[in-house]
């Protein structure tokens, strides 16, 4: 069975003069022989559930997507719930940047980005990663998708998941890539000025 690696990276994103919670994903599926096959499959698997192409990111829709929610325990782990009947992270251990708490409170929402070569998957660089250099990029070649992921205040409860949404027969790569077997990887923020901010 092919494994599905997560790659995962909390940091804030500056859009228009506000600061947003945003987190970064990327995934890969390698065969039995550890060579990687597909890079693009959770990419494809978000956006056949609800998670719209962004092309142009100064533009993002900030408009809450429906079945989505982020989550985070009182000790800091973050469940990530999408239109399926498992979550797509569950209680898993990122290191938050300072304030980023503090943004996804004060907006109710976090920015998630979902896409390839945000330089996520190479741990060897993972002391120089940044993925808020390279998502403009991303977008520019069709392959990062965008959107506000509801972040549900303490006294909010988290929006029921529809599971008659997937359908468990599914023969596309997009349809059955939850079924294989995954681990997360988490990468550190490296505090770094954005190209976006605000000036």
């Amino acid at each position: 069975m092919p494994a599905m690696t997560l790659h995962a990276q909390a940091d804030l994103w500056q859009h228009r003069a506000a600061t947003f919670a945003a987190l970064f994903m990327q995934g890969e599926i390698q065969s039995p022989d550890n060579e990687v096959d597909r890079t693009d499959v959770l990419l494809y698997a978000v956006m056949n559930r609800g998670l719209p192409l962004a092309t142009d990111l100064p533009r993002l829709t900030l408009g809450q997507r429906r079945g989505w929610a982020v989550h985070l325990d009182p000790a800091g782990a973050l469940t990530l719930t999408w239109p399926h009947v498992q979550p797509l992270l569950l209680d898993a251990p990122l290191n938050l940047p300072t304030g980023w708490r503090e943004a996804a409170e004060q907006h109710g929402l976090v920015l998630l980005f979902v896409g390839d070569r945000l330089g996520l998957r190479d741990q060897t660089q993972s002391h120089q990663t940044n993925p808020g250099q390279r998502w403009p990029h991303a977008a520019e070649r069709g392959e990062l998708a965008a959107g506000a992921i509801a972040y549900p205040r303490h006294h909010e409860q988290l929006e029921p998941r529809p599971a008659h949404l997937t359908d468990p027969r599914s023969r596309s790569r997009a349809g059955r890539w939850t079924r294989t077997r995954w681990h997360l990887r988490t990468n550190t923020r490296i505090p770094a000025r954005h190209p976006h901010a605000a000036k």
